[in-house]
């Protein structure tokens, strides 16, 4: 599944351009495939209450850019070691999907990650209230899939959202998780 997710990411890198917005706030995340006892799985981490933005949602981790960030992916591999308290020598980047603008500023560039190693996360408590990992095929099945409707320019959209053991995944995190699900799926 990984090698063939890796040549997809690629091809889709190719036909993607970055739609930078100079009035939208840079910022970007690891989307981690863990790799165990031959189950995919993702990683999300729940926000705390104590964090700036996006209180209490499920996410993953990642973060806003820093001046002293040489680009958008040294931003999300930073932010991976701050939030999830584990060196981001243990992942390997396979690739990126498109950008997602959020209604609250920002443009999130996802980045794709793999490991198989046995990840002893040491979550930092003022970001992180919790670590989720999520099987792909849980992600996948239908009684797990929700929609939300939002209007934007007086325009009813559509968006997936995710429901699974009591932890809604919607918004911007969906909206990345589906391009991730779906290029799975043409496998």
């Amino acid at each position: 599944m990984i090698e063939k997710l890796k040549v997809q990411l690629k091809s889709h890198l190719r036909e993607t351009q970055s739609n930078l917005n100079a009035t939208l706030i840079p910022s970007s995340v690891i989307v981690l495939i863990i790799s165990a006892n031959s189950t995919y799985k993702i990683l999300f981490n729940k926000r705390t209450n104590d964090v700036q933005d996006h209180k209490g949602e499920i996410s993953f981790p990642g973060g806003r850019m820093d001046k002293n960030d040489l680009d958008l992916l040294s931003t999300a591999l930073r932010e991976f070691e701050e939030e999830m308290g584990i060196s981001y020598a243990n992942i390997d980047i396979i690739g990126r999907l498109s950008d997602v603008p959020t209604s609250s500023n920002y443009l999130i560039t996802p980045y794709v990650a793999t490991t198989n190693s046995k990840l002893n996360f040491s979550p930092n408590p003022k970001e992180v209230d919790l670590i989720i990992e999520i099987p792909i095929n849980e992600l996948m099945k239908q009684e797990n899939l929700r929609s939300e409707f939002r209007v934007t320019n007086n325009e009813p959209l559509k968006y997936n959202c995710y429901s699974y053991r009591g932890n809604f995944i919607w918004g911007a995190t969906a909206r990345i998780l589906t391009e991730l699900l779906t290029m799975i799926e043409r496998e």
